[in-house]
């Protein structure tokens, strides 16, 4: 029996690979959300002129702009989440890594022989219990989020995957319809 590692898995090696490619793509899904939101800010300013609002206008006349507002975050607001999700996802097994030294250090930290107080070690003695239990709901919630993710690939269907790339072209729509209103009201 060799005491020395396992060669890696195909996939594994992939997985790894395509890191950088992803939060690449991740910090681009950042930048398209607040474009966005930049974008959906602007188009309601023109559509609306709320700074002409002080000579009056009803509640109801608000009310629609804030909905259209809200209306026109919305892809913005999805995206940023998506890249919430992702920069999460991205970041556990770094996150895990952590908290397995951390718990290791506090214990060998404890093992170790030395000359502190009984106090001292009694504190560190649970310094490294509660990094245990750190660690471990650390990796309850990466299982979790794992079970999350198979559970989302599972409801990959064609109808799923075309509702999330028409929100996402939504930002596009936006951005662009922005851009549109901007230059028409700077020409006329």
């Amino acid at each position: 029996m060799s005491l020395e590692p396992e060669p890696e898995s195909g996939l594994l090696v992939r997985a790894q690979r395509l890191v950088p490619v992803a939060r690449a793509l991740v910090g681009k899904v950042r930048g398209l959300a607040l474009v966005s939101a930049v974008s959906a800010v602007v188009l309601w300013g023109v559509l609306f002129a709320p700074w002409q609002w002080v000579g009056g206008v009803t509640l109801g006349g608000v009310g629609f702009a804030l909905l259209v507002l809200a209306l026109l975050l919305l892809p913005a607001g999805a995206a940023f989440l998506g890249y919430l999700m992702l920069t999460d996802v991205l970041d556990l097994p770094t996150r895990l890594r952590a908290k397995a030294a951390e718990t290791t250090e506090h214990t060998a930290a404890v093992l170790r022989p030395s000359e502190e107080p009984k106090r001292g070690r009694l504190f560190g003695f649970f310094r490294a219990i509660w990094s245990a239990r750190s660690l471990l709901l650390d990796s309850k919630g990466a299982w979790m989020k794992a079970v999350s993710a198979a559970r989302l690939a599972r409801l990959a269907s064609l109808p799923f995957v075309l509702a999330l790339l028409g929100a996402f072209a939504l930002n596009f729509a936006v951005i662009g319809a922005a851009v549109l209103a901007v230059l028409l009201v700077l020409v006329f």
